[in-house]
């Protein structure tokens, strides 16, 4: 099993707040829409509902810090939307995450994993 060393993965578990998981996935397909046509070097951007849809995970991966940064300044057009809608209760962060990732995350309930040797 191989993985490139500089994928830069997370994943969110996030609450829904006033059960406005139709608003969300809405915003979800237009997000997943435009990282798609813009964003090449994204390598995962997946969303799942638990069974009664009070949760939502989200699993990212991205070919490296560059990636990931335009990931995040591309999403400031749909944050005020997602925000609105979601509450984040963790972050798993994976890779060589670099300092300005880092404090973007920092606010958030966030664990920066290393990979072992």
């Amino acid at each position: 099993m191989s993985s490139n060393s500089n994928y830069i993965h997370w994943n969110v578990e996030a609450k829904v707040k006033n059960k406005k998981h139709k608003e969300i996935s809405d915003l979800i397909i237009k997000m997943k829409d435009y990282v798609a046509k813009e964003e090449s070097q994204t390598l995962e951007y997946d969303f799942y509902f638990n069974e009664d849809k009070s949760k939502l995970y989200i699993n990212e991966c991205y070919s490296n810090n560059e990636a990931a940064l335009e990931h995040l300044n591309n999403f400031n057009q749909f944050s005020e939307e997602f925000f609105k809608n979601i509450e984040i209760l963790k972050v798993n962060m994976f890779g060589p995450v670099n300092d300005k990732i880092r404090s973007i995350f920092a606010s958030q309930n966030t664990i920066f994993w290393s990979k072992t040797k």
